[in-house]
């Protein structure tokens, strides 16, 4: 099966006969109704943005072309979060955009977006700390994890 860029399932042969000569009844093309939704026009949408018809993007992410084509028709109410950060990756987009328009983004997603870095933390004008004090903190935080102006670590002896 291929699909017709509207994200409809159609045969890949011509005369929509099977491949085996035992069967020799037509077989049906099997459509995908299609649903609007935010995450299926932005799937769509960023597919053909990067040159992919919608099984081209299912094999480049690893998922099934059922998947994709189910995203992309706007018929499932649950996607699963794994295929849907795969799919952002191929697409070089966000992943929480993919997930926050499936409404499956939860709250330690939430949580961990808002976080802020170390660095960020300490040099936030709500703590009252010197910029002396600050620049110590993050320097030991970078020697204890090997980060930018930092060593392997400290080790205990």
């Amino acid at each position: 099966m291929g699909d017709d860029g509207n994200g409809r399932v159609v045969p890949l042969h011509g005369n929509g006969r099977s491949k085996h000569p035992a069967s020799n009844h037509a077989a049906a093309p099997v459509t995908v109704e299609s649903v609007s939704s935010p995450l299926a026009d932005r799937i769509r949408e960023l597919a053909g943005i990067h040159g992919y018809t919608l099984r081209g993007l299912a094999k480049a992410a690893g998922v099934g072309e059922n998947v994709v084509l189910q995203l992309s028709a706007g018929n499932t109410k649950a996607p699963r979060r794994d295929n849907l950060i795969l799919i952002a990756n191929v697409l070089h987009v966000d992943p929480m955009e993919l997930l926050e328009l499936a409404g499956v983004v939860t709250e330690d997603d939430r949580w961990m977006m808002a976080r802020p870095t170390f660095q960020e933390f300490v040099m936030s004008p709500h703590l009252p700390l010197t910029f002396r004090r600050r620049r110590i903190l993050i320097d030991l935080y970078e020697s204890w994890t090997g980060g930018p102006g930092g060593s392997s670590g400290l080790r205990a002896r």
